[in-house]
């Protein structure tokens, strides 16, 4: 990824290292087993998941419907704080 992506796709990669080093200790394993899930539209750019996944030395996959993926995550995260399906009754 060069050219117009390289200013930008440094800073994210900047942004993870930061990111993955404010993550509590109980939980780095987890980041570290369950990987990386790139969502949105950026992450369709070509190979941004291998650089992030070479970088990082973390397991990067990309969501399986990228597109939409926050907003029905989002819409399920709302549904169970609201007491709907699978939150405790």
């Amino acid at each position: 990824i060069v050219g117009v992506f390289e200013k930008p796709v440094h800073k994210l990669l900047l942004a993870i290292a930061e990111g993955v080093k404010k993550i509590p200790l109980d939980a780095v394993e987890a980041v570290f087993e369950n990987g990386i899930v790139l969502t949105g539209g950026g992450s369709l750019i070509s190979g941004l998941d291998a650089l992030i996944e070479e970088k990082t030395g973390i397991t990067t996959m990309i969501a399986e419907e990228p597109l939409t993926a926050v907003a029905i995550g989002t819409g399920k995260f709302i549904e169970f704080a609201h007491g709907g399906k699978g939150a405790e009754k």
